[in-house]
């Protein structure tokens, strides 16, 4: 099945769509896996509010068919690296496809605009994760085939 699918930055109107895929889509899987966050409504609108006023702080792009319905997004973090301040990059902290538009090329998109938004605003580089648990061996098959490289894993603790 072809479909139109247009990626776009998102605007204060798509906040309320988003975290609700957010919610449903990513927290739903691995809310046990990030206790130490603050993922409530309010500190979470809060802060794309944020990023949408100051892209040095990130940017979000929405994925939506022709009808306007957001099928995925992706959430990007600026920073920059402590021992290497000359560097910006920009970290996924989020990305999701719905779970039926899957397969369709729309994580592709929004990850290749991210990219391309992300240079556009001066990043050296771009970091994404993925979860350690198995299942996402296509993912790492994916990053590799567009020129990322392994760096490290990341392990955390809950202080709280």
């Amino acid at each position: 099945m072809s479909m139109d699918i247009i990626v776009r930055e998102a605007t204060e109107e798509d906040i309320p769509k988003v975290l609700s895929l957010f919610y449903q889509e990513f927290l739903e899987e691995r809310a046990d896996e990030w206790t130490c966050f603050d993922y409530s409504h309010e500190s979470l609108c809060s802060a794309i509010k944020s990023i949408l006023k100051d892209k040095r702080l990130g940017f979000l792009l929405v994925a939506e068919d022709c009808g306007k319905k957001i099928l995925g997004a992706i959430l990007m973090e600026g920073g920059r690296p402590l021992f290497n301040l000359q560097k910006f990059f920009y970290n996924e902290a989020c990305w999701f496809v719905l779970p039926e538009y899957r397969g369709m090329g729309i994580g592709v998109k929004l990850f290749e605009h991210a990219c391309l938004e992300a240079e556009r605003l001066g990043a050296n580089a771009v970091m994404m994760g993925r979860p350690l648990s198995e299942g996402f061996e296509n993912l790492d098959r994916f990053y590799r085939s567009k020129g990322l490289k392994p760096g490290q894993a990341i392990y955390l603790k809950d202080l709280r």
